[in-house]
């Protein structure tokens, strides 16, 4: 694969097509790699928030929407109470 003289090194025919196969299957690789990365590094599932209702109504619910866009595969089951009475307002989209 290799043509060797005593000035030079070259690649023969069959040495350049192995390389440029061994150098397409490289970058295959690097892409497959990095596809793999991409779609672990989001987070998916459901995130559960059990909140009292002041704290839910002022801080967390004007950030959903946002944080929805963010991570469109993370949904969110948000439960608000008010502490003082047991009674639930579901924001579960």
């Amino acid at each position: 694969m290799l043509q060797r003289t005593t000035r030079s090194l070259t690649l023969t025919e069959d040495g350049n097509r192995f390389y440029q196969r061994s150098e397409q299957i490289l970058n295959d690789l690097e892409e497959a790699e990095l596809e793999v990365k991409q779609s672990q590094s989001m987070p998916m599932g459901t995130l559960r928030l059990d909140l009292s209702f002041v704290f839910g109504k002022m801080h967390i619910a004007p950030a959903l929407l946002q944080f929805a866009a963010q991570y469109p595969k993370l949904g969110t089951a948000t439960m608000l109470c008010d502490l003082s009475t047991p009674k639930f307002l579901n924001l579960a989209r």
